[in-house]
């Protein structure tokens, strides 16, 4: 008598993105984080850190872009950086 076995099924994808991200990036994120000195103490916070370094990371990717772009990163991040300001209280950055 053959036995039969079942293959497990794989997940969805947005399950197994979900897993990836709450399994392995969040677990190294907030490691990193927490060599830094930074440790959250609640859920909140913890959401806001992973916001602040989606931020980040989205304004280094176009920092980079717009650097080769123009082949000149000091003016790239001068421009980035005025734009930051001009949308934040710092108030409105100095002519470069």
């Amino acid at each position: 008598m053959a036995e039969t076995q079942e293959t497990p099924s794989l997940p969805d994808p947005q399950s197994a993105c979900n897993h990836l991200n709450d399994q392995v990036y969040a677990k190294v994120f907030f490691q990193k984080l927490a060599g830094a000195g930074f440790v959250p103490t609640n859920d909140k916070q913890a959401e806001k850190f992973l916001i602040l370094a989606d931020k980040l990371r989205a304004l280094a990717e176009d920092l980079r872009g717009n650097a080769a772009a123009v082949n000149d990163p000091e003016s790239a991040a001068n421009r980035l950086l005025d734009e930051i300001m001009n949308q934040s209280w710092i108030g409105k950055p100095a002519s470069v």
